[in-house]
């Protein structure tokens, strides 16, 4: 059984793979789904499964059941909607009884914030550390979080607070803070500035690429209805994300679209 977190992770991983004939990878999200299609392609049998209706749910409906289709074109075996029971020697159990023979069982179930050093401390920890829009954590205006950990409000999510863990995120994010940081000491003017979200998956032959937040939509629309590659996601008559397959160029279009003060619906 693997995890995948360090360096060390995936060579034990890439070890045990090149001797498996069958992997059993438990999680749909980014990790299970680009190491489901990595050991496909290499003619490893996979089955991917996942307690969610479909992969990838950040993405969104119309995506993740495209790319439920896209593996099962490749041979993986799917197992979505379905609970792990217990893993036995080697094999997973599911509930309801069916067994997924394996040599090789792959964990890719997330991760958690690690605050618990934070307790105690007098900030708002909520599945992170919570901080208003210019990123603080704390009334006085001297500590800042950002990245993985930070739980804050996004004008795309209504203002609502989101845990953004990408690490494109936290490579935009942080700069904005520290200078919000080093504003408050001086008693200068802070940024609430909130970069829209990205993050793209290499599967296959194909990149996914992906702006906002498509999970926070109450509809989802196809930019053209042949290729099915390019899916919009409203959230009333506001367009608050796009999922894009070998679309870059239109994903960076609507990204930059995103992040302007709104995009009406069609």
């Amino acid at each position: 059984m693997h995890v995948l977190r360090s360096v060390e992770d995936a060579l034990a991983l890439r070890a045990a793979s090149r001797r498996a004939r069958r992997v059993a990878i438990v999680g749909a999200g980014f990790v299970g789904s680009e190491v489901a299609a990595t050991l496909r392609s290499l003619g490893v049998a996979v089955t991917l499964i996942d307690v969610a209706p479909r992969p990838l749910m950040p993405l969104g409906a119309l995506a993740g059941e495209a790319v439920a289709r896209m593996h099962a074109e490749r041979g993986v075996t799917l197992r979505l909607g379905r609970r792990v029971a217990g893993v036995a020697r080697e094999r997973v159990l599911l509930a309801g009884g069916e067994r997924i023979d394996a040599d090789v069982v792959l964990v890719a179930l997330g991760a958690a914030p690690c605050t618990d050093w934070l307790e105690g401390s007098g900030l708002t920890l909520r599945d992170g550390v919570v901080v208003d829009a210019f990123g603080f954590a704390d009334e006085a205006r001297r500590i800042v979080a950002a990245g993985d950990v930070a739980v804050g409000p996004h004008p795309l999510a209504g203002g609502e607070p989101v845990a953004i863990r990408h690490w494109s995120n936290a490579a935009e994010r942080a700069p904005i803070v520290a200078g919000n940081l080093l504003a408050g000491a001086d008693g200068g003017e802070c940024v609430a500035r909130a970069p829209v979200p990205s993050v793209w998956s290499d599967q296959y032959e194909v990149k996914i690429q992906a702006a906002g937040f498509p999970h926070l939509a109450d509809r989802e629309t196809l930019a053209d209805e042949d290729a099915r590659r390019l899916a919009l996601a409203w959230r009333g008559d506001r367009l608050v994300g796009a999922v894009g397959f070998n679309r870059a160029r239109d994903v960076a279009r609507l990204r930059r679209e995103l992040a302007a003060p709104a995009v009406p619906s069609p």
